[in-house]
C-alpha cells in the first residue's frame, strides 16, 4: 500500500474547512446563532461518534486523510457537517417555506435519502483515490479497490448514512422546536 500524498489531504482539509466556512455564513443568516450552534455540535458531535464507533469498536474503515485526531480526519468530520447541512437546506427549502416547518415527518427521512445518495457517489471515488480503506469486501462497487486489496464499500456504511443523518436531522428539529417554545415563553 503506498501512502496517500500529502497535497491531496492537505487540499481536501482546505476545502473541507471552505465549505464549512461558507454553510456557517449561510446559516447565521437564516437561522441565527444559536440554531447555527445547535446543528454545528449535532452536525459534527453524532457522526463523529459514529466514525470512533466503526474505526475502534468496529475496526471495519481505517482513513488515511491527515489530519486526523483519534483516527478521524478533520476534512471528514467536516465533511459530515457539510453534507449534512447542505441537504438539510435543500431538502428544507424544497418541501417548507424558508425555516419554518411544514414536512417535519418527512424531513429526517428524505435528508438522510438525499445525503447518502451523495454518499453513493463520493465513496467509491475517496475507496479508489486511497483516502480510506475498508476492513472487507462490500457488494458496491466492487470494481473498486481500496488500499488494502479490499474490494467496494460494505453496506454496514450506507446504513451508517442513513442512520447518522436520520439521527442529526431528528435531534435538529426536537431541539430547534423546544428552543422555539423557550423563545416564544420568554417574548
Amino acid at each position: 500500500m503506498s501512502e496517500l500524498d500529502h497535497r491531496l489531504s492537505k487540499a481536501l482539509t482546505a476545502h473541507s474547512l471552505i465549505v464549512a466556512a461558507l454553510n456557517v455564513v449561510h446559516s447565521l443568516r437564516t437561522r441565527g446563532f444559536r440554531r447555527t450552534l445547535l446543528f454545528g455540535a449535532l452536525g459534527n458531535g453524532i457522526p463523529i461518534l459514529g466514525e470512533l464507533l466503526a474505526i475502534h469498536v468496529l475496526k471495519v474503515i481505517r482513513h488515511h486523510i491527515q489530519p486526523q485526531t483519534r483516527g478521524v480526519p478533520l476534512a471528514i468530520a467536516l465533511g459530515w457537517y457539510n453534507v449534512g447541512y447542505g441537504t438539510l437546506v435543500v431538502v428544507n427549502s424544497a418541501f417548507n417555506d424558508g425555516d419554518k416547518p411544514r414536512a417535519t415527518k418527512i424531513l429526517a427521512p428524505t435528508v438522510a435519502l438525499v445525503a447518502t445518495s451523495l454518499d453513493l457517489l463520493l465513496d467509491p471515488f475517496g475507496l479508489d483515490l486511497g483516502l480510506w480503506e475498508w476492513s472487507e469486501d462490500g457488494p458496491y462497487p466492487p470494481e473498486v479497490k481500496g488500499p488494502n486489496g479490499k474490494r467496494g464499500i460494505p453496506m454496514l456504511n450506507f446504513a451508517g448514512w442513513i442512520t447518522l443523518s436520520t439521527g442529526v436531522t431528528l435531534a435538529y428539529q426536537h431541539l430547534r422546536t423546544r428552543g422555539n417554545a423557550t423563545e416564544a415563553a420568554e417574548s
